[in-house]
């Protein structure tokens, strides 16, 4: 019997505002061998407000010692390596600066790699149910895949773009 890797960690944080202000918030860091090469985090800014975010293990990991990322996620050790920046963007444009310490990020990320190392993760999907359905045709068009248009024979039928 194997048993599922999951951890799951709270590590305070706080939101720095534009005013040079700062805002406690929760962050709770889940790690699930099911999804084995991201880390999801929730942030909790008031009860009942919570921001939810996922990314990649090895750039939360990469972010802790060196800048990492680019796009919507960007990590950075703060100088002396205790905190930890996070620059978090929005679809809307908005973006989110928090800061977080070490510690307990590295707690997480040894917990997550003690239960799944670095280079054995595996995306478990149910490939053999996939490669059934295919090969039996349980696709509407009765080539096993679904939606995709085409005949059992691959064509396109008569009238099609």
């Amino acid at each position: 019997m194997t048993t599922r890797t999951r951890v799951t960690t709270a590590v305070p944080a706080e939101l720095l505002l534009p005013d040079a202000g700062r805002m406690p918030v929760r962050s709770t860091w889940h790690y699930d061998c099911g999804d084995p090469f991201a880390v999801h985090v929730d942030f909790d800014v008031e009860p009942g407000v919570s921001e939810h975010w996922t990314f990649a293990r090895d750039l939360l990991a990469e972010g802790l010692d060196v800048p990492a990322g680019y796009g919507d996620v960007l990590i950075e050790p703060e100088a002396g390596h205790q905190h930890v920046l996070l620059i978090l963007r929005g679809v809307d444009g908005s973006t989110a600066l928090l800061r977080a310490g070490c510690a307990g990020l590295e707690e997480f990320l040894r917990r997550s790699f003690a239960g799944v190392p670095a280079g054995c993760e595996q995306y478990r999907a149910d490939l053999d149910d996939w490669i059934r359905a295919a090969l039996e045709g349980d696709g509407p068009d009765g080539d096993g895949l679904e939606g995709d248009g085409l005949d059992s024979g691959g064509q396109r039928p008569s009238g099609h773009r």
